[in-house]
């Protein structure tokens, strides 16, 4: 595995979704913790494409959070 193809369930800011679709207040997840990035499977001709994500999302979650 060379990344999390299933992950946990976010919304569009990155909250963390419980089975009903819910947000669990308080509860992030970004980056690789956060799946459904990549579909069912791993594929990309392009090195680290895991790691700009990583760190785009890191950004956007730190600006949601700094607002709280």
């Amino acid at each position: 595995m060379l990344v999390t193809v299933g992950g946990l369930l976010t919304d569009e800011n990155q909250n963390v979704l419980d089975q009903n679709k819910d947000s669990i207040p308080g509860l992030y997840a970004t980056g690789n913790c956060c799946g459904r990035r990549f579909g069912p499977q791993y594929s990309t001709p392009i090195s680290g494409v895991s790691i700009g994500m990583a760190i785009t999302l890191g950004g956007e979650v730190g600006t949601i959070v700094v607002e709280l």
